[in-house]
């Protein structure tokens, strides 16, 4: 494991990595695997099965890993993560740090996040057709409202300005911009419409995110009327937590794979019946859209 600092941050992302140039990747999208209560064993077997037969070129988990960011709910978490694909970007959720322990969410929040899941995080990722960023959204003085810093953007630009212009820009965060009407969730960003612009004019072409336990695919302007910039959001639901949204307890993640022309984001659902996770609905973006 890398280096844990005091735990008042996450410890510091690796330089980039990159992989053999591709022209066609796939990406497992997963997120709130929420390790603890009313945790689902049966579907974290079924991604780890699902991963297996998909076999992604790398692995996204966009936070919420535990419940209480507890040091046990911590060590489960990477033991399930462990028999993922890599390489992997991770970042914590607003479960990955403590709720009632206020001392240590004031002063070390993300201490046992440090030392039992930090390390997995691969850092930016060059794949070729594609690279990814990620965002450490979590705001230690407020449970679920998210937060993007100036540097963060900063980051984000600089990042994107290094890229080849035909390299698709996919950015990570854990909460999200909008609500559904099916779904309302606490936690959106502040000035959630012009973080979403700033991203978009910064030349990134799809955010990723989790925390509603609901997958879904929305363009800029299916959350925001009159949104005219060409950008893409694309929600993971939760993938074994028995705390679903909705009717139905779904478990749910999502298969990316990005070509130069085209990246189709398709939602994978949990079969209860043959207690394996199936490919559903599929939205497809194509590069005339950002033009």
């Amino acid at each position: 494991m890398r280096t844990a600092n005091n735990g008042s941050t996450v410890v510091p992302r690796p330089e980039t990595i990159f992989l053999e140039p591709a022209s066609r990747r796939v990406l497992l999208h997963c997120s709130d695997i929420h390790v603890g209560r009313r945790f689902q064993p049966e579907a974290a077997e079924g991604l780890v099965r699902a991963a297996k037969r998909i076999q992604p070129d790398a692995v996204i988990v966009s936070g919420d890993l535990t419940m209480r960011a507890r040091r046990g709910q911590f060590r489960q978490a990477r033991a399930l993560l462990d028999r993922l694909p890599h390489p992997m970007v991770v970042i914590p959720g607003n479960h990955d740090i403590p709720l009632y322990d206020i001392p240590m969410r004031l002063f070390a929040p993300f201490a046992n996040y440090n030392r039992w899941i930090a390390d997995l995080d691969d850092g930016a990722l060059d794949l070729g057709v594609c690279a990814v960023w990620s965002v450490n959204t979590i705001n230690r003085f407020v449970h679920q409202k998210g937060r993007i810093r100036e540097e963060d953007f900063a980051a984000i630009e600089k990042w994107s300005r290094s890229l080849p212009p035909e390299r698709w820009r996919i950015v990570v965060v854990h909460q999200h911009f909008a609500n559904t009407p099916d779904n309302p969730r606490p936690g959106i960003y502040r000035h959630a419409r012009a973080r979403l612009e700033r991203f978009a004019k910064a030349g990134v072409h799809l955010v990723l995110h989790g925390h509603v336990h609901q997958s879904g695919i929305f363009l800029g302007k299916d959350l925001f009327p009159g949104f005219s910039f060409p950008i893409v959001v694309a929600a993971a639901g939760t993938a074994s937590s028995g705390r679903t949204r909705g009717g139905e307890r779904i478990y749910q993640f999502n298969m990316i794979t990005v070509e130069p022309d085209k990246v189709s984001v398709q939602i994978w659902n949990w079969n209860s019946a043959l207690r394996e996770f199936e490919p559903g609905e599929s939205r497809e973006i194509v590069r005339e859209m950002y033009s």
